[in-house]
């Protein structure tokens, strides 16, 4: 994420547009946004939350860790310079919630617009 974020800090620009890869690669972008718009809300559209912790994860794939990292909760290297608050974000889509994510978004009131598969 460093050379992402080094090149988003140094440019500042005033909207990002990320293409390609996995959902992790919406980390740099989604926390150069929280910091420079500190009222940002996001609306996360997937099958998936993304919302899992490091030692939750079923899988160890970081790409349904990236979320959760924009919240806070990631190592140390992946840190966002601001966290979003829970409050400020809302899941669209998801549907395959992982135990530990369903608590978690119940825990922090994290809006779900639940879809049936």
């Amino acid at each position: 994420m460093a050379g992402a974020s080094s090149f988003l800090q140094s440019r500042q620009p005033e909207q990002v547009f990320t293409i390609g890869g996995d959902c992790s690669v919406d980390l740099a972008p989604m926390s150069y946004l929280r910091w420079r718009y500190p009222k940002l809300l996001v609306a996360y559209i997937d099958a998936h939350a993304d919302l899992n912790a490091e030692w939750e994860s079923p899988s160890g794939h970081f790409h349904g860790m990236s979320l959760r990292a924009l919240l806070g909760t990631a190592p140390e290297d992946l840190q966002p310079r601001v966290p979003l608050e829970a409050a400020r974000l809302a899941l669209l889509g998801a549907r395959e919630l992982d135990s530990s994510e369903q608590v978690f978004v119940e825990k922090n009131e994290v809006r779900n617009g639940k879809t049936e598969s």
